[in-house]
């Protein structure tokens, strides 16, 4: 397996080489379609449409370069063209447990970016930030944004993920030059896309089932991997900002803060948050 890309720039993404890939990691995966495309408005839009097509599951969107990509609340997220992963992946829940595994979802995904970030960069250790980012030396590398949609009685996931992965300071736009991190960053060398790719999906494979029938050893993993744990945050919640210290998560991920006497001293589960932030590191 090679880790080292010869030249980001010029390498686009190719679907023998994911399947190459896979194959080297004696990963049996049923990638039921696959679409690459040079540009693209937004990767999770077009996943949607294929589904309200009856796209097969586990149907992947991928593209070099999007012009309306997001993250959550409507955020841009922005990579140069052939240096990141820009991914979307179509699911089919089953109609048993639908609420939990909707809950469930975006942390199954965050854990297996981790483990193929930690499985392909072994010295690095990834972190999670509640409720959708991943996170390495402090600093942003991986975005999930899960959305549903259903059609005729049949409800999919679009499961769209962002990883910086050859993508340089210099070329994110100036107020996330700090804030942002790549694996190229972290590696200081490029890193083949293709092995990043291969390592998430396979990785999801085992962790998404394992993940739906018990979520213990995934509760266990955000636990030591949480950004937030034992920290005072803010969270905003539409009209409302809240703070207090993230003390847990509950049995579908859901993050548990004690907050401050001024503001009730119970104990509050937030199954989501429109923005949260850290407000102490000691």
């Amino acid at each position: 397996m090679t880790l080292h890309s010869p030249d980001p720039n010029l390498t686009p993404f190719q679907a023998k080489r994911l399947r190459r890939a896979l194959s080297q990691r004696q990963a049996d995966l049923a990638l039921s379609d696959l679409h690459i495309h040079d540009h693209i408005a937004s990767t999770n839009d077009e996943a949607s449409r294929l589904a309200k097509q009856d796209a097969p599951n586990k149907t992947l969107v991928l593209a070099e370069c999007q012009s309306a990509g997001r993250g959550r609340r409507g955020n841009v997220w922005s990579a140069p063209a052939q240096r990141d992963l820009l991914f979307s992946l179509i699911l089919y829940p089953e109609e048993k447990n639908k609420g939990e595994r909707n809950l469930r979802l975006p942390h199954l995904v965050g854990v297996a970016i981790c483990q193929a970030i930690e499985d392909l960069l072994p010295t690095i250790s990834a972190q999670l930030k509640w409720p959708n980012d991943v996170y390495v030396d402090g600093k942003k590398i991986a975005g999930i944004l899960v959305e549903s949609t259903t059609l005729a009685g049949r409800s999919s996931f679009i499961v769209g993920v962002g990883i910086n992965v050859n993508s340089q300071s210099n070329e994110r736009p100036p107020e996330l030059r700090f804030s942002a991190t790549s694996m190229r960053d972290q590696n200081l060398a490029p890193v083949d896309r293709h092995q990043v790719l291969a390592a998430f999906l396979a990785h999801f494979d085992q962790v998404h089932p394992q993940g739906l029938a018990d979520f213990d050893p995934i509760h266990r993993e955000l636990m030591q991997r949480s950004l937030l744990l034992n920290h005072n945050i803010s969270a905003q919640l539409g009209e409302q900002n809240i703070t207090g210290e993230a003390i847990g998560f509950a049995q579908n991920g859901e993050l548990i803060i004690q907050l401050p006497p001024e503001q009730g001293g119970q104990q509050k589960i937030l199954y989501n948050a429109d923005l949260v932030r850290l407000l102490s590191t000691s």
